[in-house]
């Protein structure tokens, strides 16, 4: 084990890097993404992850910062073994709307504090913007000054404070979630999956519910036990029945047989296979565009169907 100066590719912070030659991997902590913590990478992914595109690493970089940042702070391991970043880029937890951004660092706040006014240092506030997973520190002062304008924290600098209001907020987005799992049985190549990953997930995660996806790389009949165990797990099952995709009628099937509550979705340009009807009685949902689905995915779950 030695010590070499090195660059977190995330946080572009110069760090002295710990390398474990037994493991040909790099430890970072004390950058701009692990606070106390730490994340591990290997050699080959380090170098391959820095060879990309510069427009590839504006896009992409900053959410893995904060995917990390966040991590770190729930004591969890991260550790990037290949150059492949589609688990966390695909991440129900990384926040696609502006609110959803907010939500984080109310929740953020939440954290480090004891009751409301109770301050918190952003040191350096300029680095700091991978706390909302924002991509430039102009987006983060925005949120700050969007929740500042709507009362849920006051700012001096660097330092901010929850309000009352503030404080009530991020307990309801901390405490009040209803704790439900929603399974998403959704072929790859369905209109869905992006539907899915930028509207639908951040949608019901503002609401509460906590979606899972499993890797498209899944086949049948070789499911990992992990997937069906997520699926045992979950409060709902959403199948996207666009294609007929076999996997997603075996998850489906899998779902019913086990007791899970299954719901079926189609996009309207699409019509299931008729001897679908065997596994989903009634039409199923369908949508045209990704905000329609988010509704009433929402609306379904508000409900109480699940």
């Amino acid at each position: 084990m030695g010590q070499l100066p090195k660059r977190c590719l995330f946080c572009e912070k110069n760090i002295t890097g710990i390398y474990v030659k037994e493991l040909g991997s790099y430890l970072f902590r004390k950058c701009y993404c692990t606070g106390t913590g730490e994340y591990e990478i290997t050699e080959e992914a380090y170098e391959r992850l820095n060879a990309r595109p510069h427009q590839q690493k504006r896009e992409q970089y900053p959410l893995v910062s904060g995917y990390i940042r966040e991590m770190c702070e729930r004591q969890e391991q991260v550790k990037l073994v290949t150059d492949d970043l589609s688990f966390i880029l695909e991440s129900p937890g990384i926040p696609r709307t502006l609110e959803a951004k907010k939500n984080k660092c109310l929740v953020y706040l939440y954290r480090h504090s004891d009751r409301p006014e109770d301050p918190v240092v952003l040191d350096p506030i300029q680095s700091a913007y991978n706390l909302t997973y924002s991509p430039n520190l102009q987006e983060f002062i925005y949120i700050l000054e969007e929740l500042k304008a709507s009362k849920l924290i006051s700012r001096m600098g660097s330092t901010l404070r929850l309000t009352p209001k503030g404080w009530e907020e991020a307990a309801r987005l901390t405490e009040g979630k209803s704790g439900r799992t929603v399974f998403f049985a959704v072929p790859g190549a369905s209109p869905a999956a992006e539907a899915l990953r930028d509207t639908v997930i951040p949608q019901l995660d503002e609401n509460g519910y906590a979606a899972v996806i499993p890797p498209a790389a899944a086949e049948l009949p070789g499911h990992s036990r992990d997937t069906l165990e997520q699926i045992r797990q979950s409060d709902l099952v959403i199948a996207d029945l666009s294609g007929s995709d076999p996997k997603v009628c075996f998850e489906a099937g899998y779902a019913q047989g086990t007791g899970v509550r299954v719901v079926y979705i189609c996009h309207q340009d699409d019509s299931p296979e008729p001897g679908l009807s065997l596994i989903h009685p009634g039409q199923p949902l369908r949508w045209s565009t990704p905000q329609e689905l988010a509704d009433k995915l929402t609306a379904y779950l508000a409900a109480g169907a699940s």
